[in-house]
């Protein structure tokens, strides 16, 4: 078996029908975008739930001890409401479209950059994996354009993190990673995998862009006193209520680790509306869950530290692509809330497996890996829509979307260690 060194293997491709085919994907992306931009100005009251709930509270200056107090629901640091407050200034329906379009924006941004490390890391690669890859994740996708999130934003921010990094700008890739984290927590485990790795200017990158997006740039608009009254309040309603009793909302909706766990071992109702339906086995308290989630984070976490073992010396190889998905994948995994649109993370870990298993597979194993992976897609996707409405109420409340994402982890986690395998069986050959 020959190792994929991404790059320095590349097959010569024709210029010409490259650069029709690119033309080609950028005019239906072109078109998606604007057919999207369409259906949202026809379902705006809808569509635009998630800003016209956040822009009162930016309005509001309800910092400090009172912002988590008064609105509960918000769960982001304040740095977020400081970033949204232009968008205050201005009327609807222009800010919901000014934000949809944002999204837009980002959405070909991240396509472009996943295209681009994939490239750099696989040889040969072609559109159609692409393509492939933004099927298995369209569903996600459509989730977070339909209601008006921020995942397409922190995507954004992760991959281009990850691009800069790629390309040895390991300290601008790090303010990147940083802004993603000072909106969601989860990113911050690509600055654990980081510093495992030694990369310590993503690191150092990453401890400046922190102090400038928690600290220096809200302390601007709040003052030091507010802005660290409002850290810790964020800390006292968001962080220490999930590490200590798992106090989320844990209905089929959400398909963290987390909330499965409470679904299934705890008389939490797996929905609400119109009527009240369980589906747990068990009677535990919150606590008791809290620990055997604990003890499942820990395997997870012992399970992707095996599976990123090996030196990251070059990150223009199918290792790096390999490792960076197992990342995302836990960051869907260990996050307090996963509703569908949080797995838009899951763009690379799909483009990965695809390029890998179909470049560096033969045989019975390929086809056992492409079994797992539609599988995977299967369960994510098709079990989540257009069975009916209690159909997709079971599968969502058994959490089948939180099955998905561990069987490509498994795949992931297979596949890197084989990728160290081949490599040293190759290194002792020479």
């Amino acid at each position: 078996m020959t190792l994929n060194h991404g790059t320095a293997e590349r097959l010569p491709t024709n210029d010409t029908h490259r650069k029709v085919i690119y033309a080609l994907g950028i005019l239906c992306v072109l078109v998606l975008l604007a057919l999207d931009l369409n259906r949202y100005v026809h379902n705006l009251p809808r569509r635009a739930g998630s800003i016209n709930r956040w822009i009162p509270i930016a309005q509001s200056n309800d910092f400090g001890q009172e912002l988590y107090r008064r609105h509960i629901d918000y769960l982001y640091p304040p740095i977020f409401l400081i970033l949204i407050k232009p968008l205050a200034q201005v009327s609807m329906p222009w800010r919901a479209l000014i934000f949809e379009g944002l999204k837009d924006i980002s959405l070909i941004w991240s396509i472009f950059l996943a295209y681009r490390m994939a490239r750099t890391c696989f040889r040969d690669f072609r559109l159609w994996m692409l393509a492939l890859a933004l099927l298995m994740t369209g569903r996600f996708i459509e989730s977070d354009l339909s209601h008006g999130n921020v995942n397409l934003f922190v995507l954004l921010f992760v991959l281009a993190g990850c691009r800069l990094w790629q390309k040895d700008h390991g300290f601008w890739g790090g303010i990147l990673l940083a802004l993603a984290v000072s909106i969601k927590l989860t990113p911050a485990l690509l600055l654990v995998y980081a510093g495992y790795k030694r990369q310590w200017a993503l690191v150092v990158g990453s401890a400046v862009g922190l102090i400038l997006f928690l600290l220096l740039l809200p302390v601007m608009y709040l003052g030091w006193t507010v802005n660290l009254e409002s850290l810790y309040a964020w800390v006292q309603h968001v962080i220490v209520p999930f590490s200590t009793a798992l106090n989320i909302d844990a209905t089929r909706i959400n398909q963290s680790l987390a909330a499965v766990l409470l679904r299934h071992l705890t008389t939490t109702p797996a929905m609400e509306r119109p009527h009240l339906i369980y589906i747990n086995w068990a009677d535990l308290t919150r606590g008791q869950v809290a620990v055997i989630y604990k003890g499942c984070v820990l395997v997870l976490l012992a399970f992707a530290v095996w599976g990123t073992r090996g030196t990251i010396l070059r990150k223009d190889t199918p290792r790096f692509a390999l490792h960076l998905s197992i990342v995302l994948i836990l960051m869907v995994l260990l996050s307090g809330y996963s509703w569908h649109a949080h797995y838009v993370y899951l763009l690379i870990p799909y483009l990965t497996l695809t390029a890998y298993i179909i470049q560096e597979t033969r045989g019975k194993l390929k086809l056992v890996l492409c079994i797992a992976l539609w599988l995977s897609f299967i369960l994510g996707t098709l079990m989540t829509c257009g069975l009916g409405w209690y159909a997709t109420i079971l599968f969502d409340g058994y959490g089948v979307l939180t099955l998905a994402a561990m069987i490509l982890l498994f795949m992931t986690v297979y596949l890197s260690r084989r990728y160290n395998l081949i490599e040293k069986a190759g290194s002792s050959a020479s």
